[in-house]
């Protein structure tokens, strides 16, 4: 035997080692077959080592080989010995397309064409690449997972929050079936905002100083009492001298009203922020324990503050007079028999009552 086909049975014999000692203690996998795979498919390719990756010698360097000879992925598919090796490699790069792994191996023989790349250098590369490109798939595919479970979280919110709002379509729907004055108001002028504000001390403080005044004046009032407060709390507001509380446009009535409210809260005799978790009635009894807060305060802080869904501000002139000169009720006795027929939506029922008094008067919607 001449050095040449000593050369050749040597390369030959040394490939299939490697490549039956890389399938050796594979799980599901045919010993047997796979080192006869390796044998017919590398018996001509140099050798080619991946050192702490040998496990994939054997199938990556069939595969990387048949590429650098054949660019039709069809054929490698479609032949037994190579659909198996494609499925080796692909369960371990699971991320990656044929096309993809393809188009890669091309970039892999141009290289290894023209720089003569050999032994482990070449494999190491392919393998390096392969792993970054996985890398970057899967760290795009979390991308996107993130992002769609924070879309999927904020249309929850949302869902929620429009449960939960005076102002939803589904309790429109059946107040506009419930009474056709609704369906007027909203072919005239559209259905109201969702009327809200935070829930706490400065909200109901505030209902305190709207009380029998314009919301303009209110609005002033309040801000020039904020402006004037280091910080907007009981604490504060008891610090305030009656002189001060006049300074700030407060009247008596509601200085004391807004006294005996911080010392009922820092007394911990009311807990606004336990309200959300009371019935109607027992918010009713706790905020009109407060000498000055009536049936009027509680129902702007019900609505506004806690999104309660049946109230019915019956001491409110605005909805007073919007209910008649829209039905034929006119006294109280007749007003509250007249708005049974919105119960569950009272509270929307004034919203849009209340939209209809604003719009016709070419006023702006406040809170």
């Amino acid at each position: 035997m001449n050095n040449s086909n000593k050369q050749q049975q040597s390369t030959k014999s040394e490939t299939t080692i490697m490549c039956t000692n890389s399938l050796k203690n594979k799980d599901n996998l045919n010993y047997e077959k796979d080192s006869a795979i390796c044998e017919n498919k590398t018996q001509d390719y140099p050798i080619v080592k991946f050192g702490h990756l040998s496990e994939t010698v054997g199938s990556f360097q069939n595969w990387v080989f048949y590429y650098l000879e054949h660019d039709n992925i069809v054929s490698i598919i479609n032949r037994p010995a190579d659909r198996f090796i494609v499925e080796k490699i692909k369960s371990r790069f699971n991320k990656l397309s044929d096309i993809a792994l393809y188009e890669l191996y091309l970039e892999f023989r141009n290289i290894y064409d023209n720089q003569k790349i050999e032994n482990g250098h070449f494999s190491d590369f392919c393998i390096e690449k392969l792993y970054i490109q996985q890398e970057q798939i899967e760290k795009q595919e979390m991308r996107i997972q993130k992002l769609q479970e924070i879309e999927k979280n904020q249309l929850l919110r949302e869902k929620l929050s429009n449960m939960h709002s005076i102002v939803n379509q589904k309790d429109i729907n059946h107040l506009l079936k419930a009474d056709d004055i609704f369906v007027n108001i909203n072919s005239q002028y559209g259905f109201p905002p969702n009327w809200n504000r935070p829930q706490g001390f400065a909200s109901l403080a505030k209902i305190i100083l709207e009380q029998q005044v314009s919301l303009q004046s209110a609005n002033a009032h309040f801000n020039k009492l904020n402006g004037y407060l280091p910080a907007f709390t009981p604490q504060e507001i008891l610090r305030l001298s009656d002189v001060e509380m006049y300074q700030c446009q407060i009247s008596k009535q509601k200085s004391k009203c807004l006294k005996e409210l911080s010392k009922a809260i820092l007394i911990g005799e009311i807990d606004l922020n336990r309200l959300p978790e009371l019935p109607i009635h027992e918010v009713r009894t706790q905020l009109k324990s407060i000498k000055g807060i009536g049936d009027w305060t509680t129902d702007i802080y019900l609505m506004f503050c806690l999104q309660a869904k049946d109230i019915f501000p019956i001491g409110d002139i605005a909805v007073i007079n919007t209910i008649k000169e829209l039905t034929h009720a006119v006294t109280q006795d007749e007003i509250i028999e007249y708005s049974e027929k919105w119960k569950p939506y009272r509270s929307l029922a004034t919203f849009f009552l209340w939209h209809n008094y604003l719009r016709k008067r070419n006023r702006r919607s406040s809170q």
